[in-house]
């Protein structure tokens, strides 16, 4: 029988000489840290319990998100699967625009925090760009997104999709899209609250 009171959950990482020393072992044990499910059996042997502890959600920074992208009260993230270099914007309620121009912070925080294949230089075949305002800071209005082809950085003239994840106040939204030599820009409006909120 498992007993409760040396368990440890795998969303904090243990070294196995903390949990020998927990039930009064020999810490000298062992060093490694292990990520895990886990008891110390009474004879100090580490037991795996993986197979009945719940799966935590992934450990994020506060203020991050996936891939630490930041996030907050918008998250705007685009991704495409060409190496070219398009180019994301996100005009806030107070009028200023983020882009790679004018990164930011602005006034009410909006902020370009990745912004991949920029100008070829180094290129990815699976970029992103992430614009975000932290919690709080975002200004209640419209907002509009624009994606651009800014520079071809392949010898194709083939369209690129793409996919916008937009997060808004804890609403996600995806927007598929496609832009090409002869429509080179896409836009979509928003607004915070969600409407029908």
């Amino acid at each position: 029988m498992v007993n409760a009171n040396f368990c440890a959950r795998s969303a904090t990482v243990f070294t196995v000489a903390v949990l020998a020393g927990i039930v009064g072992g020999d810490t000298a044990t062992m060093a490694q840290e292990r990520q895990g499910c886990f008891m110390v059996d009474a004879s100090q042997q580490l037991v795996e319990l993986d197979d009945i502890c719940p799966t935590p959600p992934p450990f994020l920074l506060s203020g991050s998100g996936e891939e630490g992208l930041g996030t907050g009260d918008i998250q705007v993230t685009l991704r495409w699967a060409t190496t070219d270099d398009l180019d994301l914007a996100v005009t806030g309620a107070d009028g200023q625009r983020i882009d790679w121009e004018f990164p930011g912070p602005s006034g009410t925080g909006g902020t370009l925090d990745r912004d991949d294949n920029s100008s070829c230089v180094t290129q990815t075949q699976s970029p992103i760009e992430n614009i975000f305002w932290p919690p709080g800071q975002a200004p209640n209005g419209s907002y509009t997104i624009e994606v651009n082809l800014f520079q071809r950085c392949a010898f194709s003239s083939e369209p690129i999709n793409f996919e916008i994840r937009l997060l808004v106040q804890g609403t996600t939204d995806t927007i598929t899209g496609t832009i090409s030599d002869d429509a080179p820009t896409f836009t979509y409006d928003f607004s915070l609250p969600v409407a029908g909120f």
